[in-house]
């Protein structure tokens, strides 16, 4: 007698555990490997293996929902596929061979992609500082370009004899950036000849025009320009020796060197000083003469020049 209590202990125990077993299973979500697929075909050859074939196809797909049923029954000659998914829709498709079922299971059963999650915005630690968000400058600055106008008195010095004299000067030239192409003139109304006699009543005067191209620097706030080009002078002399006058012109091609200073550099008027080189090939070798009555002709000149400058940017 006292065994029988053991026994409906030890068999309330065992019932406990397979209802916590299964309940336990209850609770476990279920993992699907693969649809539940349940065929019935009608007869004929085209159907023979559509079982198999159904089967292989949705092994094959990739992204496919595993947790659905199919269910497929002979409707005539034709059959019918009813799809159930796993969050409870369901679908029908009737088809008449096997091509079309395989077709109407795979596009029934195919889940739809997954959402892009959308890209987290960057942490303020990870953006640059304000300044390099900044649009940087152009590497290529823009092209400027304006013209010059400058006049003034001048001083002007040449040989061989010597000459000292003065008169007016000035010029006009276009600015590209730095670059400089530009035309020049002067009128020195008083030239003496120093160092030896001349006739009675001698004078002489010169006059000169050139062009010239250069390249323009900055120094401290103003501009340093320097140019090189051709010089056409004319110079004229004249003398009365008392028995008759004696009067001529000579013209001469000449290199000039000039170097300007001006400023300061981005007024638009502004002050300027000059000085330049003209050197003869003609009469470096050779004296010219415009009559041997007269004295010779100078060889070189030097001069400087002090203005005023305008210019429109």
């Amino acid at each position: 007698m006292p065994s029988r209590p053991r026994s409906r202990l030890a068999l309330g125990l065992a019932w406990g555990a397979w209802l916590s077993t299964r309940s336990g299973a209850a609770m476990t979500p279920e993992v699907c490997s693969a649809p539940k697929v349940n065929v019935e075909l009608p007869p004929g050859p085209e159907w023979a293996d559509a079982t198999e074939q159904l089967t292989e196809h949705l092994r094959a797909i990739g992204d496919l929902d595993r947790c659905a049923r199919v269910s497929v029954r002979p409707s005539g000659a034709q059959v019918i596929l009813e799809i159930s998914t796993s969050d409870g829709r369901t679908a029908t498709r009737r088809v008449d061979n096997l091509a079309g079922l395989l077709r109407a299971a795979e596009a029934l059963l195919v889940l739809p992609p997954a959402p892009l999650a959308a890209a987290p915005k960057p942490s303020p630690q990870e953006l640059p500082p304000a300044e390099s968000r900044a649009p940087r400058p152009s590497a290529i600055p823009p092209i400027t370009a304006h013209v010059e106008f400058g006049a003034g008195g001048s001083l002007r010095w040449g040989g061989t004899p010597t000459y000292v004299g003065g008169g007016l000067a000035g010029y006009a030239q276009f600015a590209l950036d730095d670059w400089l192409l530009g035309v020049s003139g002067r009128w020195d109304f008083v030239d003496n000849v120093i160092g030896e006699p001349t006739p009675t009543d001698f004078a002489m005067d010169s006059n000169a025009v050139g062009v010239n191209v250069g390249h323009r620097f900055d120094l401290a706030g103003a501009a340093l320009d320097t140019l090189v080009g051709p010089n056409i002078v004319v110079e004229t002399q004249s003398a009365d020796d008392l028995v008759k006058d004696i009067d001529g012109d000579a013209a001469d091609l000449r290199v000039s060197f000039t170097v300007r200073v001006s400023g300061p550099r981005r007024g638009t008027l502004r002050a300027f000083a000059a000085s330049d080189v003209e050197l003869s090939p003609g009469r470096l070798r050779k004296q010219r003469f415009v009559d041997r009555a007269l004295p010779a002709l100078p060889s070189w000149s030097s001069g400087l020049a002090v203005g005023v400058l305008w210019g429109v940017r």
